[in-house]
């Protein structure tokens, strides 16, 4: 499920991959390079971040439908004689 980001999201992270490659790396990156370099993360990397994202929520639903009987269920009170 490929999903591309929108032209203007896609442009400003690309100014930001341009600016941090060359603070952080003093590596001078042309606009194309950087949206190539974007494009190939957002498709090589980026399903396995969505895939462990989607994992973790999944066990998290879990666990909470798990503990739903605490949750629903009233505690019966019986009385001592």
């Amino acid at each position: 499920m490929a999903k591309k980001l929108d032209k203007a999201t896609s442009l400003q992270l690309a100014t930001q991959l341009q600016d941090y490659l060359l603070q952080e790396m003093e590596l001078e990156a042309s606009k194309l390079q950087c949206q190539l370099l974007l494009d190939f993360i957002q498709d090589e990397i980026g399903p396995h971040i969505y895939n462990g994202a989607v994992s973790d929520t999944q066990e998290w639903l879990h666990q909470q439908v798990d503990e739903l009987n605490l949750h629903c269920f009233a505690t019966p009170k019986f009385k001592r004689r």
